[in-house]
């Protein structure tokens, strides 16, 4: 039996009386099946029916996790099993998006090869007769697809040939699912599994000293959370988590701390990346909104568009932009937005607002490609 109970007013209060975010979400009360789901998911992967992978804003889920195709059997005429664990290169591309080759897969029925998986440690389960004949099995540190990269113009791939060839070969899949988290409801549990190791016994009280310190102000980009002392963490500035000197400890805002080197394991829901760009536009910290700014403070997910928009010229939009009505009442909040041009970007789907175009990010990229300004 699962249990599905709602414990938004409680997290409300926890996070006004400051308490760490530890990442555990006892909202959800997990079946042994869920569990054992979860497991194979992020290990080996699973096989179902493709046809229920959706697809969201270009990119993959399947029962709202983000997940990833791949094709763990290789073809010994063509990719010998032996080469294609010493040399990933060889092997067969995993995607990450709903790309022009799965495209061509579907219409060739061989759309059913794949399986789904979200293993973030790069390593795909691989097999396929060996040169003697034998059938072996292994792992192997697959390469990305480069369609995929360019249809999410990840870190620039779609513009950049030569961008696209060094992300493809230092793509890193922790930092992927990371800045794409806000689209999805559960993060992969190989992300979360290690996160409050090596932390001091006192770290909570440590953490609120060094908080308090600051009268709950990041030290980043100075929003102030005095009334979401939640959404305020405290960063080793060295990584070191042991180090706990007061000239290696700085607080930082939930989405400024996700964004530091290797902290690509945090997530930070949509709803508070929502709410932090609220409070920032509230303080008077996104008034000007130029490009620097703008990648600053904008959800990760929404970085790809924003490289397209830059490289064709676009003025930097609003960032955290809310729509009012005549009253003077917030009726739509929008990851991105041209007030003038009437054109917003939603990662979540937006009801249609008379006079305005409004994009997912699947529709964005296309979209300002056409010129529209």
């Amino acid at each position: 039996m699962k249990l599905d109970i709602q414990f938004e007013a409680l997290w409300r209060n926890v996070a006004q009386m400051g308490a760490e975010n530890c990442g555990i979400d006892i909202g959800k009360v997990w079946s042994d099946e869920d569990l054992n789901f979860d497991t194979q998911l992020s290990t080996t992967g699973i096989e179902i029916d493709l046809s229920d992978v959706v697809i969201d804003e270009g990119l993959l889920s399947y029962n709202e996790r983000q997940v990833l195709l791949f094709i763990p059997e290789h073809n010994p005429q063509y990719k010998p099993i032996e080469d294609v664990i010493t040399q990933p290169i060889k092997g067969n591309r995993f995607h990450v998006a709903d790309c022009e080759m799965l495209e061509r897969m579907r219409a060739k029925n061989r759309y059913e090869r794949y399986k789904v998986i979200n293993n973030i440690s790069g390593k795909f389960p691989v097999y396929g007769i060996s040169k003697t004949g034998q059938l072996l099995e292994g792992e192997a540190a697959l390469i990305v697809c480069k369609y995929c990269l360019s249809k999410l113009n990840y870190k620039g791939a779609q513009s950049n040939p030569r961008s696209k060839n060094e992300t493809a070969v230092n793509f890193n899949l922790q930092e992927f699912f990371s800045n794409y988290s806000s689209l999805f409801k559960y993060y992969p549990k190989t992300h979360i599994r290690d996160v409050k190791k090596g932390y001091a016994n006192d770290w909570d009280k440590i953490s609120l000293r060094v908080r308090s310190a600051s009268n709950f102000s990041c030290g980043h980009c100075n929003v102030s959370l005095i009334h979401h002392k939640g959404l305020l963490h405290t960063h080793h500035i060295n990584g070191e988590k042991s180090d706990n000197s007061e000239s290696n400890l700085i607080p930082l805002c939930a989405d400024c701390h996700r964004k530091e080197p290797y902290h690509d394991h945090m997530h930070v829901k949509h709803a508070d990346v929502q709410l932090l760009n609220r409070l920032r536009r509230e303080q008077g910290l996104l008034e000007d909104n130029d490009w620097s700014k703008v990648f600053k403070y904008a959800d990760p997910a929404c970085h790809g568009v924003l490289l397209h928009c830059q490289k064709q010229g676009y003025s930097a939009p609003n960032v955290g932009y809310e729509m009012v009505n005549d009253r003077g009442e917030v009726i739509a909040e929008f990851e991105l937005a041209w007030p003038l041009n009437k054109v917003a970007v939603a990662l979540h789907k937006a009801e249609p607002i008379a006079g305005w175009t409004l994009l997912g990010l699947n529709d964005a990229t296309k979209f300002f490609e056409q010129g529209s300004r």
